[in-house]
């Protein structure tokens, strides 16, 4: 790398996580938009196992690519509501093939709420198709 040029950032975000200076990595994050935006910060700090770190970059993803992350992060209710308010058919099936997944082996009471969010989504799937 020639000096003063700037690192891949994929390569930067991946370096930062793997030696876990998340400071570093969020203040990268912060010093300019990223040229690769920040869903690759969500996916390197998963990868990592740092959801709470994960969990700050979500909401500097563009709305209409927040779907996944919220998913990824196991955050269904969030997932729903996004992919509802994108007016997006598909993802909310996607988000409501997760709550099958999310129930089996859950508590009762996650299991409920796993099920109600489940008929939120499906009532949601219909006003959009209607």
């Amino acid at each position: 790398m020639n000096p003063g040029q700037e690192p891949l950032p994929s390569f930067y975000i991946e370096g930062l996580a793997y030696r876990e200076d998340f400071t570093e990595l969020e203040k990268f994050s912060k010093s300019k938009k990223s040229p690769i935006g920040y869903g690759p910060f969500v996916e390197v700090c998963l990868k990592y196992d740092k959801r709470s770190e994960a969990e700050r970059y979500v909401e500097r993803v563009p709305a209409e690519e927040r779907v996944i992350p919220y998913i990824r992060l196991g955050n269904l209710e969030k997932a729903a509501e996004q992919a509802f308010v994108n007016k997006s058919v598909d993802e909310l099936i996607k988000v409501l093939d997760q709550t099958t997944v999310a129930a089996v082996g859950a508590s009762t009471s996650a299991a409920q709420n796993t099920k109600a969010l489940s008929v939120r989504i499906q009532t949601n799937i219909e006003k959009l198709q209607s």
